[in-house]
């Protein structure tokens, strides 16, 4: 059975030439941020900042990367520290 939703998606590529260089750039760049996220959190749980500071890189941006794994299962908030809470792997 065909899934209407990826059929149309498919269409929309071929119409409009699918995603730009830029996009695809783009994209590549978040997986790598991720995949440097799951790898911290390998070592234990940190916070919002100690990961930012990890990747060298603004914690608004770890915050969006740290709640895009969490809404795909992969990180779990772990405890609360004070205002801040830890994240983790998702066993």
């Amino acid at each position: 059975m065909s899934n209407p939703h990826l059929e149309a998606v498919h269409k929309m590529a071929e119409r409009f030439g699918g995603a730009s260089a830029k996009l695809k750039e783009r994209l590549k760049h978040q997986q790598t941020q991720m995949k440097a996220i799951r790898k911290a959190l390998a070592d234990g749980p940190k916070t919002v900042v100690e990961l930012a500071e990890i990747m060298k890189i603004h914690s608004n941006e770890a915050l969006w990367l740290l709640m895009a794994l969490k809404k795909y299962g992969k990180v779990v908030e772990h405890e609360q520290q004070g205002e801040a809470y830890t994240y983790a792997l998702k066993a």
